[in-house]
């Protein structure tokens, strides 16, 4: 949820809305803030494939923003991911194995995205990930 008085101004630098209004509103002085007990219905990609490519689209989109806005995401630096999944891992840790072959897909899909991105590509247009939008 978004106050409309912290977002006068939209910046259209790249496809990632989200990050988009992220940056109006820190832009405009206010704060971000998390809602633990929000809840959220999203329907993500069913194939893996199509995962991958999300992830790896993602990624391009927050770089371009990174370069242009000067704004990071706050999944775009690492150090803001390890160290939950650190906590994460210790509290479980039947679930390691999972979590190391999750986390190399992830860096696989980011070092997918930096190659788009490296390459000019600033993914403004996509094309839709299909078992997204069929409800199971």
């Amino acid at each position: 949820m978004v106050r409309k008085e912290f977002v006068n101004h939209i910046p259209t630098v790249s496809g990632c809305d989200e990050v988009m209004i992220e940056a109006a509103v820190i832009r405009s002085g206010a704060k971000l803030s998390y809602a633990p007990k929000a809840i959220v219905h999203n329907i993500g990609a069913a194939k893996l494939g199509e995962y991958f490519r999300t992830r790896s689209r993602n990624h391009t989109m927050h770089l371009v923003t990174h370069s242009r806005l000067h704004y990071d995401a706050s999944t775009l630096r690492f150090r803001t991911i390890v160290g939950p999944l650190v906590k994460y891992t210790a509290q479980r840790p039947r679930k390691f194995f999972y979590i190391v072959v999750i986390s190399a897909f992830e860096v696989a899909a980011r070092s997918r995205g930096r190659w788009s991105f490296y390459h000019g590509d600033t993914k403004m247009t996509w094309e839709p990930t299909r078992s997204a939008r069929v409800r199971p």
